[in-house]
């Protein structure tokens, strides 16, 4: 009988072995996935010199972002107080009424403006002179990707076949062209490629919505039937249909003024 169990024992034991090995990598920091849960923009504005600088001191351990979208948390955080869908949502698109969260595209938008000629030496000299004075270049780089986002691809297509002749559409392009090398050059930025918000902008002016306004309210709108759908689900399935426990956010009081 007990050498029958032999292979198992044998492979049971060799199993912990190797767990307690990548453990000890893991604790050691030889080995593993570091999991950071952060906003998207401060991938871009704050984290790259110490995500860079861990990867120098911890080559074999991997960085994970997550992000934390003030929209997608707002409308969790509210409709886990029971209250109704449209309640919930109304809590989400107030999130992004603010310019910190919303105002992307409108914001690309209105840089294109100021690029103002689709010449592309002239776009290369603007974006010189905006990293020489250390002004944003809008509508380049992404929290996760690495590369050009898929729906900004799909949006100068777009772009190309039904406005070829619209000025700030042939301004997007050019910048689409020019940008990524310029930036690269910096050796500071990550991802320099065009995120979605490059091109919407102009593709919702070019095709009659000139009142940029509106662009935040349609960027939240199209996420309220993703959105109501998981709370449905949740409210049905989790905890025997109890719903998802209610968010109570964790926060420090700091006492300035006893501060030195």
């Amino acid at each position: 009988f007990g050498r029958t169990l032999l292979p198992d024992a044998n492979k049971t034991l060799a199993t912990a072995e190797r767990l307690m090995r990548q453990t000890r990598r893991a604790i050691d920091l030889e080995a593993g996935v570091l999991e950071i849960a952060t906003l998207p923009t401060l991938v871009d504005a704050v984290m790259i010199v110490p995500i860079k600088r861990w990867q120098e001191r911890h080559p074999k351990v991997s960085i994970r972002i997550k992000e934390f979208a003030l929209q997608s948390s707002m409308v969790e955080a509210v409709a886990s107080g029971l209250a109704d869908i449209f309640a919930s949502m109304a809590a989400a698109m107030a999130g992004l009424y603010g310019p910190r969260h919303g105002r992307a595209n409108q914001d690309a938008l209105n840089f294109i403006r100021e690029v103002g000629d689709p010449d592309p030496d002239h776009v290369r000299q603007f974006i010189e002179n905006c990293l020489e004075t250390k002004k944003l270049v809008f509508g380049f780089g992404h929290a996760v990707l690495r590369a050009e986002d898929a729906r900004a691809t799909i949006g100068y297509e777009v772009g190309k076949q039904h406005f070829p002749d619209d000025r700030n559409i042939q301004i997007a392009l050019t910048l689409r062209e020019v940008a990524p090398e310029i930036l690269k050059e910096t050796g500071k930025i990550q991802n320099p490629y065009p995120n979605v918000d490059a091109i919407t902008g102009s593709l919702l002016n070019a095709a009659g919505l000139i009142d940029s306004e509106y662009y935040s309210l349609l960027f939240g709108w199209s996420r309220v039937v993703g959105i109501a759908a998981q709370i449905i689900d949740e409210r049905i399935h989790f905890r025997g249909g109890k719903g998802v426990p209610i968010y109570r956010c964790a926060y420090r009081f700091e006492d300035v003024s006893e501060q030195g």
